[in-house]
């Protein structure tokens, strides 16, 4: 028999301050930036900034984002074991995730680094290319942001991967080399 799950839901008397907000990411919060791809297609056609934080206490990461106003919260994985608690996720894609990082960047410590880099490209994705094939040099250039990324999170194996994909270079040219990332 397994017991009930039960979601600790304390209320915090203040609302958490944007250096609370900076710290708890720093430890419990990451940057991803996602290529998408359409089915059969063989170059990516958009990039989005995913960031979160991860906490197994629901009421702290519900007044983060009452504090900042964006945001959304979901169950990240129904425990396993019946001992272990639930854990949440907050969590912010390209223009909220813009916004999150822009209130907490001067606070941030650990996260400094790859906050620099999605916050460039979620303004070069603002800039868009509504109705238009994105050009070749914008590809490489978001590229080069994504395995920079990877490489400052530690997917050193992945971001080399990433590196030598065909994709990021056209057919019979060479391929784009980390001293060569655009910056």
């Amino acid at each position: 028999m397994t017991r009930p799950i039960r979601y600790n839901v304390v209320w915090m008397r203040q609302m958490p301050s944007f250096g609370y907000i900076a710290g708890l990411f720093d430890g419990e919060g990451t940057i991803t930036i996602a290529a998408l791809r359409k089915p059969k297609a063989t170059r990516y056609h958009g990039f989005t900034v995913y960031v979160n934080i991860s906490n197994t206490h629901l009421g702290v990461l519900q007044k983060i984002r009452e504090r900042l106003g964006v945001g959304r919260i979901r169950v990240r994985a129904r425990p396993h074991h019946n001992r272990w608690k639930p854990c949440f996720e907050l969590w912010f894609t390209n223009r909220m995730a813009e916004r999150f990082l822009r209130r907490i960047r001067r606070h941030l410590v650990i996260k400094k680094p790859q906050t620099r880099i999605a916050l460039k490209l979620t303004r070069d994705i603002a800039r868009g290319y509504p109705g238009r094939k994105m050009p070749l040099r914008v590809l490489r250039r978001r590229l080069a942001w994504k395995i920079e990324l990877m490489r400052l999170n530690g997917n050193r194996r992945y971001a080399k991967q990433w590196e030598l994909s065909s994709f990021l270079s056209p057919p019979g040219r060479a391929v784009l080399r980390q001293d060569q990332a655009p910056v």
